[in-house]
């Protein structure tokens, strides 16, 4: 049971995420020539998603230096070790890499925006995949 709330959790969590990510993405594709209008929801959403990125590739780089990742949850975990095993070049042919992105998200400059929009269309791609996931573990396979 405590595996299956864990799952729950995460899910939750990426579902969270994925909100924030499609949310700036909208944003974003609206007003790709221009800085959009700097809303309190945006600057929100932009600050939460890259206080994840930053939280994750923290992570991803304890995986890399195969220490402890403390003070994540077990899929949490799982995600930012699947994010290592891509950077090394095994899974994915350009991987991910979060500190840019989190970079980029803070200056926030419309020169910024198509590797801003780039970054988060494959980190949505990876939490929807994370989501699967968690949603199998979950509901089970039907």
């Amino acid at each position: 049971m405590q595996e299956k709330w864990l799952a729950y959790q995460s899910f939750q969590q990426g579902q969270d995420v994925l909100e924030a990510v499609n949310s700036l993405l909208i944003n974003l594709k609206l007003n790709r020539t221009q800085l959009p209008e700097v809303e309190p929801q945006v600057t929100k959403t932009r600050v939460e998603i890259a206080e994840f990125l930053g939280q994750l590739d923290t992570m991803v780089r304890a995986s890399k230096a195969e220490r402890a990742i403390l003070g994540a949850d077990s899929r949490l975990r799982d995600l930012a070790i699947s994010l290592s095993t891509s950077q090394q070049g095994t899974v994915v042919p350009e991987p991910f890499k979060a500190a840019p992105l989190a970079d980029a998200l803070r200056r926030f400059a419309p020169d910024q925006f198509p590797t801003i929009i780039d970054g988060l269309s494959q980190l949505r791609r990876i939490i929807e995949r994370h989501i699967q996931e968690d949603a199998l573990q979950v509901l089970g396979e039907l």
